[in-house]
């Protein structure tokens, strides 16, 4: 019983991550989420072998049927991170379906905001806004509510406003501050706080790691204007957000202990 729900919610989230990669595509362009899927170069209309999740881009080695253009590995992987999301929350869940059904919703929600977030360095504020009533709705029903628990959508989010308000936005963008209100009520007060000191402890490993790649490219190259290119790179700050959101989702109390234990020592 636990393997088949496991293989189930597995498949059921890359199928949907699947569709979720193509909201992130087609949001904020026009165009109607309606119709068959096509390729993105040539337009041709898929058919329904190319359509399985995952299967699919290794049935065709990665390329497109009709015209043979490469297909971006992105797909793929937004169907396979899909995929052990929705596997982890219910086998982290298991026997609250309806939980791990919201879960599901709110992960998808944050899913196409992140992706979107790297391809365009901009947070919807309409995903964001539903994000935070499906938070919030998770806390009143499935939550522990307490005065501070409630609080947390207004206290976490509070002192990045008024970092994005003094640097005038050059320091955060205010999406961010906008995401990390769904993030206090999905998560509490406590884990929600743990959730945006893991962000910016990946954010910063992967920034340094980004940052020294392009150093030794622009020494190899002999750019004179290294320094300054390294340091005016945007790097998106919502994926590191859903991702230590997620990790607290299912290790909270774990990460909880071990950053307890860090400042204790």
């Amino acid at each position: 019983m636990y393997v088949s729900i496991g293989i189930f919610s597995f498949i059921l989230g890359a199928i949907i991550g699947s569709f979720l990669d193509v909201v992130a595509m087609r949001w904020g362009t026009g165009k109607s989420l309606e119709g068959r899927s096509q390729c993105f170069s040539c337009s041709s209309t898929l058919i329904w072998l190319d359509l399985f999740p995952i299967l699919s881009y290794f049935f065709l080695r990665g390329r497109c049927r009709s015209c043979h253009a490469c297909i971006s590995p992105e797909h793929i992987l937004v169907e396979l991170v899909t995929g052990f999301v929705f596997l982890s929350l219910a086998l982290q869940y298991e026997g609250q379906l309806v939980y791990v059904l919201l879960l599901a919703v709110v992960y998808s929600f944050l899913i196409v905001i992140g992706i979107y977030d790297i391809k365009h360095t901009i947070i919807p504020d309409k995903l964001v806004f539903v994000f935070g009533i499906l938070s919030l709705g998770a806390l009143l029903f499935f939550g522990d509510i307490t005065l501070w628990n409630l609080l947390a959508g207004i206290l976490i989010p509070l002192p990045f406003a008024l970092l994005w308000f003094l640097s005038k936005g050059r320091l955060m963008g205010l999406g961010d501050a906008k995401l990390m209100v769904g993030i206090g009520w999905l998560l509490g007060l406590q884990l929600g706080i743990v959730a945006v000191m893991v962000a910016f402890w990946i954010g910063t490993a992967v920034s340094l790691s980004i940052m020294g790649v392009q150093a030794l490219r622009a020494q190899r190259r002999f750019h004179p204007m290294a320094r300054k290119l390294i340091m005016k790179s945007e790097i998106p700050f919502a994926p590191f957000l859903i991702v230590g959101t997620f990790l607290v989702q299912i290790w909270g109390d774990s990460l909880l202990l071990g950053i307890f234990n860090l400042f204790t020592l």
